[in-house]
Parts: C-alpha cells; sequence; structure tokens
C-alpha cells in the first residue's frame, strides 16, 4: 500500500474515533483518563499520517525538481546552439 493511501486511511480511522470519543464521552461519562488517552491515541496516528504525507510529497517534490533541472539545463543547451547557428 503506498504511503498516501495509508496516511488516508489513518485520517479516516482518526476522524472515526473523535466521533466515538465524543459518543462514549456524552453516553457513558467515563474518567478523564480514558478520554485523555483516547485522545493521545488520536494525536499519535494523526503525527503517523502526517509524517507518512510529507515523505510521499518530499520525494514527489524531488522527482519533479531534478527533471526541471533537466528541462533547465535542455533549454539552456538549445538557447546555446541556435545563438552558434544565428552567428554562423
Amino acid at each position: 500500500m503506498s504511503k498516501i493511501k495509508l496516511a488516508k486511511l489513518l485520517d479516516i480511522l482518526s476522524y472515526i474515533l473523535m466521533i466515538a470519543i465524543i459518543g462514549y464521552y456524552v453516553f457513558f461519562r467515563p474518567s478523564i483518563e480514558i478520554v485523555l488517552t483516547a485522545l493521545l491515541a488520536i494525536a499519535i496516528i494523526r503525527m503517523v499520517s502526517s509524517n507518512l504525507k510529507a515523505a510521499y510529497y518530499r520525494g514527489f517534490y524531488q522527482n519533479l525538481k531534478d527533471e526541471n533541472d533537466i528541462l533547465h539545463e535542455k533549454v539552456a543547451r538549445l538557447e546555446y546552439e541556435r545563438l552558434k547557428n544565428n552567428n554562423k
């Protein structure tokens, strides 16, 4: 499974857990330790998801940057050749 799909799955899971915690708190009035532990778990899930997205987009950005550098070199070479041919 790719990083971005896993990150989206973790985001959806965290949203479901948030709704579940709200429902659990409203209907059952648990102790505050249980709620805080669940919120900490959600925060950890969200951090992992954000790190996965960042890793994916960092790699994607690097590929685009490399491709952009290659294209800049080709354009510079073609401009040089065009000027060279015009001066002849």
